[in-house]
């Protein structure tokens, strides 16, 4: 990655030299100017691959923590509950109609 901002800042460069009227000594002058920033963008594009690094180690562990602590607790209680919902859902509409059919 750092290759590739260097080919662009020398690109740069050079289209910066081309459209300038100077001498030998202004291009020298020029290439002391951006040296920094290509030193800068190659220590950002290393800070910028670490970190991604990080991202893709922690995408997996918190994949791992969401699915052990949230996901799986809900998954368990759905398993239980479910069978029960449905006991005294049926229970609730039996005696309903029962009701129903005393009153009327």
């Amino acid at each position: 990655m750092s290759g590739q901002v260097g080919r662009r800042l020398s690109e740069f460069r050079e289209s910066i030299i081309v459209g300038r009227a100077g001498s030998e000594g202004s291009r020298g002058k020029l290439w002391n100017e951006t040296q920094p920033v290509e030193q800068q963008a190659g220590h950002r594009s290393v800070a910028d691959l670490v970190g991604i690094a990080m991202v893709r180690e922690m995408g997996a562990m918190m994949a791992g923590i969401i699915l052990e602590f949230l996901v799986l607790p809900r998954m368990i209680a759905l398993i239980l509950m479910m069978p029960l919902l449905v006991l005294y859902a049926d229970f609730v509409s039996i005696l309903s109609g029962a009701a129903v059919g005393l009153v009327s």
